[in-house]
């Protein structure tokens, strides 16, 4: 099963431009060069997406808990349990004493004894199956204010800031810096240098590398475990 890794715009753009020397550890980025790496970068990972490999946004959903209540309806339809990477509970939306929170089945959930017991919630059942869109129950009952924060996974789109996280698998990270790397040489104008026509040439073995195990991962099968409905 493939790992994820989440990086940052900002982060995979400065790897690139610095491995074609145009930024260093004493010289941080521009942002006009910022802006045109993220541009590069948003174009490069839309053709590998293109081409069959599994990219993610990684994004936050907060639902404010209410003392009492139990059953919240997501205020993104589009949510499903696979989606979920993690679940945690604050004290507000700063993410102040931030806890895990653990995701149980429907079985799980019907097996409590004490349902009706309150405290910080530190278990949640995740139905999709409600006529009013996808749903959490939180268990034990609030018995305070909480938040709850739903980090979770969205097909890769556009990056819209430089600090868009991106998830993608660990095998995919050095194919995709020198990917960008290869694209920001033409657009910054190093196409011409001893050390672009390395990076090309490291860039097509990385991506065909890293190509090649996508195709070995599809054959194998991912397994995934996720909550029932």
């Amino acid at each position: 099963m493939a790992l994820y890794v989440t990086k940052s715009a900002t982060g995979l753009v400065t790897e690139a431009l610095g491995l074609l020397g145009l930024v260093d550890g004493e010289s941080p980025i521009s942002s006009d060069d910022l802006e045109a790496g993220s541009r590069q970068l948003g174009m490069f990972l839309k053709s590998i997406q293109a081409e069959g490999a599994t990219l993610w946004m990684r994004r936050r959903l907060t639902v404010d808990l209410t003392e009492g209540e139990k059953d919240y309806i997501l205020s993104d339809s589009s949510i499903t349990a696979l989606d979920v990477i993690q679940a945690t509970t604050s004290d507000d939306e700063e993410g102040e004493n931030e806890i895990p929170i653990k995701m149980i089945s429907r079985r799980d959930y019907m097996d409590f004894t004490g349902k009706n017991s309150t405290g910080r919630p530190v278990q949640m059942w995740f139905h999709s199956d409600e006529a009013d869109g996808p749903t959490v129950t939180v268990w034990p009952i609030p018995d305070d204010e909480y938040v709850l924060n739903l980090d979770h996974r969205e097909p890769f789109s556009d990056i819209t800031s430089a600090t868009a996280e991106i998830e993608i698998p660990d095998y995919w990270q050095e194919a995709i810096v020198y990917g960008l790397a290869k694209r920001c040489g033409i657009a910054f104008g190093k196409a011409g240098t001893d050390r672009f026509r390395e990076i090309r040439a490291d860039a097509k073995d990385l991506y065909d590398t890293a190509a090649a195990f996508d195709i070995v991962m599809d054959g194998v099968g991912e397994v995934r475990f996720a909550p029932g409905p």
